[in-house]
């Protein structure tokens, strides 16, 4: 079982830590930035072994070696790949942020380190604990995601089953990365212990906080960073959340991704086009995760649009949009296949009506206010005490000067506007009672979006330093992009 289990982590890890050699942020693939890497590895490790593993369901079926011999030739193909690209282009030496010796360490960073372990821990504690005390996770991950799993892992030709009237008591084309994920653990197993789903559950959560604090470490500064991830460890719906085994936390990990590599590419040297790739596949993979996902790839491409094309016109747009193509159409096509050919079928939100009720919705403005209130109350409670935290943070050190500058910032807060007011409408038109609705999914929904908000938020402040070193950092002084960091640097 032991060497089963190393098996299944070490393949897709392995892959994964190869196409971060090849996109990923900094020229050498595992030397600098580790913790960011290693985070963003976890998260593509699952979403590339889901693809995978469901292929391999569509060609032969969940046979141990079968899979195996799979998945070492798409190893054997991305260390082909990453030799390529090092052929050609060779090893650089890592990029790095301007060092600021001007601002005040002293006390700041070890204090707040201090602050996060405790977090950490706090937070570590109370994930073990739930997970305890329901070890098949709480109802949809009980009676759709593990299920569902079960079948995959289970079901020789009869996995398909999963997907019909026998079973399909809920949404039949939920998409499968969670579920394949968890299936392919159990077949390389052998067995389905209840301890699988709870690791990625796990692996998913921690993954989401470690790569928030991590990106604005690399985009900010240390202390930055630190402090996203004290409020993201000081949420408490995320925890429990994370621990019911839900593809929530999931999905926000693959939003947070996105956002996080259009972010970076603004200021890696010479990886921009790769970067924009990965911001594809963790876009494809938030499609694969849950239903939102593909409303999140929409509203990522209008977003860009609305934010590239005023400054820097329709060309820079397009070369942008064929970069980000790259790494998004392998799992989309994935995606529409299943859509397609394993379940088809519409979404429920618009399943149980037509045209005329759907309109009669759209103009019964006493939706909208009661939608209103209910998401104004939910983020009010939400996060608690992380809005309370960061509306005092805003206060007390102000915006960063040179955050309306950044496209980066621009598209992360544009594409966060645009994915609330998505998921607004679709309360105004569910085909449910509005207050059930609200009721059931509003939770859920704001998980989705809660880490991403931090994350544009920290972006958008200033940091400790910039904060208690006031002249610092002008008002016209702009942050320099990393290659042109890296070559004053050297001079």
């Amino acid at each position: 079982m032991i060497a089963s289990f190393a098996l299944a982590i070490l393949q897709p890890l392995g892959v994964s830590l190869l196409l971060l050699g090849l996109w990923g942020p900094g020229p050498h693939p595992f030397r600098s930035h580790l913790l960011l890497k290693v985070c963003l590895a976890a998260g593509l490790a699952l979403g590339l072994s889901s693809c995978t593993y469901f292929l391999w369901l569509l060609i032969g079926g969940p046979s141990r070696m079968g899979l195996l011999i799979v998945e070492l030739a798409t190893f054997a193909v991305a260390m082909g790949l990453l030799w390529r690209a090092y052929k050609t282009r060779g090893l650089v030496a890592d990029a790095a942020l301007p060092s600021r010796p001007d601002l005040p360490a002293g006390w700041m960073l070890p204090t707040l380190w201090i602050c996060a372990c405790v977090a950490l821990a706090t937070a570590v504690t109370r994930f073990a604990f739930l997970s305890l005390a329901t070890p098949h996770g709480e109802v949809d991950a009980l009676t759709i995601w593990n299920l569902r799993a079960r079948f995959l892992a289970r079901g020789d030709e009869q996995w398909l089953d999963s997907f019909t009237g026998l079973l399909a008591t809920h949404v039949p084309d939920y998409p499968l990365l969670l579920p394949a994920s968890i299936a392919r653990w159990w077949t390389y197993l052998g067995d389905d212990p209840t301890f699988v789903p709870a690791l990625v559950a796990m692996l998913f959560t921690f993954a989401t906080i470690g790569l928030a604090s991590s990106a604005l470490g690399l985009l900010r500064s240390p202390s930055q960073g630190l402090l996203a991830g004290i409020v993201l460890l000081g949420t408490p719906f995320l925890i429990r959340h994370g621990a019911s085994q839900y593809a929530d936390v999931p999905l926000s990990f693959f939003f947070l991704a996105t956002l996080a590599a259009f972010s970076l590419q603004e200021r890696a040297a010479g990886h921009q086009d790769g970067l924009l790739a990965l911001a594809g596949m963790t876009a494809g993979f938030a499609a694969w995760t849950k239903n939102e996902g593909l409303l999140f790839v929409l509203v990522v491409v209008v977003a860009r649009l609305l934010v590239v094309v005023p400054v820097s016109g329709w060309k820079s747009y397009g070369s942008e949009m064929r970069a980000f193509a790259k790494g998004l159409l392998p799992v989309l096509l994935i995606v529409l296949f299943f859509k397609t050919h394993i379940a088809p079928g519409v979404s429920l939100i618009f399943a149980e009506q037509g045209t005329a009720t759907t309109l009669e919705r759209l103009t019964d403005f006493s939706r909208y206010i009661e939608t209103a209130q209910a998401f104004l109350k939910k983020a009010a409670r939400f996060g608690h005490p992380g809005f309370i935290v960061l509306l005092g943070y805003l206060l007390l050190v102000g915006r960063n000067a040179g955050a309306t500058g950044r496209p980066g910032i621009r598209h992360a807060a544009a594409t966060w506007g645009l994915m609330l007011a998505g998921y607004f409408m679709i309360f105004i038109i569910t085909p449910h009672g509005l207050r059930y609705q609200i009721d059931t999914s509003l939770d859920r929904l704001w998980i989705q979006l809660w880490p991403s908000a931090v994350f544009t938020f920290f972006l958008f402040v200033k940091t400790p330093e910039e904060a208690m070193a006031p002249g610092s950092l002008s008002s016209g002084e702009r942050e320099q992009p990393l290659h042109e960091a890296q070559r004053s640097d050297c001079q």
